[in-house]
């Protein structure tokens, strides 16, 4: 869905679906019409600290908060991806984190 129209409200319910989601390895979104905005970005940020299954996300962040966090969810998800393979954990490993709040 890379270099689209979409808006801060359609991200967010982009958000919402790949939170659930436990197949899906990557997902671009960057060059998007309009900007996504500080509490989009929040909101992609907190969606990647709850889905454990992407190891690529395809956005350049604006804001240094929610960039942070997305970089940690990914290793975390690289992380847990590598432990997998190896051996040292299994599949359930990979269910999404329980939402905050």
């Amino acid at each position: 869905i890379e270099s689209n129209f979409l808006s801060g409200d359609g991200l967010s319910r982009i958000c919402d679906a790949i939170e659930k989601n436990t197949t899906l390895r990557e997902l671009r979104i960057a060059n998007q019409f309009t900007g996504a905005g500080q509490a989009t970005e929040m909101r992609m940020a907190q969606m990647l600290k709850i889905n454990k299954t992407l190891v690529k996300f395809g956005y350049s962040f604006e804001v240094p908060g929610p960039r942070v966090l997305a970089m940690d969810s990914l290793q975390r998800n690289i992380d847990i991806r590598r432990r997998i393979r190896r051996g040292d954990l299994d599949e359930s490993a990979r269910e999404p984190q329980e939402r905050e709040g």
